[in-house]
């Protein structure tokens, strides 16, 4: 099983604590290999004669090493599982449609991809580019993080998409255009079998950082129902109407898809069964394990 962690594309790490696979290792007898790669402004936003999609990348060379030396640690490199959360689903996604990778795993685990806001970023793109200024490879990290900051602010105003401003974009190598990105889907679902997942409450994680959000919730008696409606929009809109068809799409084009909702929450908690809760259950003891003996 190869895991690609999520951030949003400008943070996160194959080694995260949070992401120890101790568990799941302990219990289903599987080999598990965690990606690191490239993120941020550099890495996925290209212009001025730099390439983006360099994380997509990052991850392609990580999946042909896992080919070539798996066998190595008792791995059957034909059996390769590539799951992802997140960023990390939304980078599954895309390597399912990059024609190189197919034939480098056999089964995708896809939670909480953002697919909703994966599509229609030209401009925003272009916003984000002008506003980051010339960078290269020698630019000062404090240089770096500002322009990444400004190209942040100029997303701002792409509504949802600019939530998430940093992604795969189509038409740059590997990928395909936008308009032929779902016949390359359609052309691996027959060699990939796939579950796709999502929480019940995915954005109720997000919106207590949106001003608007906080205001809101502080009006007398609707305050608190009317965030929660608004949290069903995003959840749908983001989430799970592009999961769905997702799912619906890779069956229908010869491929076998599977799907489920994680909707358990702890009793009391506001956040519900919120973005990436999924990712620690089941874990949570080696979690902690890894944070206190880091070593």
């Amino acid at each position: 099983m190869v895991w690609i962690h999520g951030g949003s594309y400008v943070a996160g790490a194959g080694d995260a604590p949070d992401y120890n696979p101790s568990s799941l290792v302990s219990e289903q007898g599987v080999i598990v290999v965690s990606v690191t790669y490239r993120l941020g402004v550099l890495v996925y936003l290209g212009g001025n004669g730099r390439p983006p999609n360099l994380g997509l990348l990052d991850q392609l060379v990580a999946l042909k090493w896992v080919r070539r030396n798996i066998a190595a640690f008792d791995g059957d490199p034909k059996q390769v599982t590539l799951f992802g959360q997140s960023a990390g689903g939304d980078a599954v996604a895309h390597l399912m449609a990059v024609q190189g990778a197919r034939a480098l795993f056999r089964r995708a685990i896809i939670q909480s991809p953002p697919l909703g806001i994966s599509r229609g970023r030209d401009e925003m793109a272009k916003a984000m580019v002008s506003a980051a200024s010339v960078l290269s490879s020698r630019t000062p990290i404090g240089e770096l993080l500002a322009a990444q900051d400004a190209a942040k602010t100029a997303a701002a105003p792409f509504g949802l998409k600019g939530l998430m401003p940093f992604g795969n974009q189509y038409r740059e190598v590997p990928l395909p255009k936008e308009q032929h990105i779902d016949a390359a889907w359609d052309a691996a679902a027959p060699h990939i079998d796939i579950l796709v997942t999502r929480t019940a409450h995915e954005t109720r994680l997000f919106l207590p950082i949106v001003p608007a959000v906080r205001q809101l919730r502080a009006l007398p008696l609707v305050g608190e129902h009317a965030a929660t409606f608004i949290s069903w929009i995003l959840t749908r809109k983001v989430y799970t109407k592009s999961i769905k068809a997702f799912a619906q799409r890779h069956r229908k084009a010869g491929g076998a898809a599977s799907e489920f909702t994680f909707r358990w929450a702890a009793p009391g908690n506001p956040y519900g069964a919120a973005h990436a809760i999924d990712v620690r259950f089941g874990s949570y003891g080696h979690v902690l394990h890894a944070v206190r003996n880091p070593s």
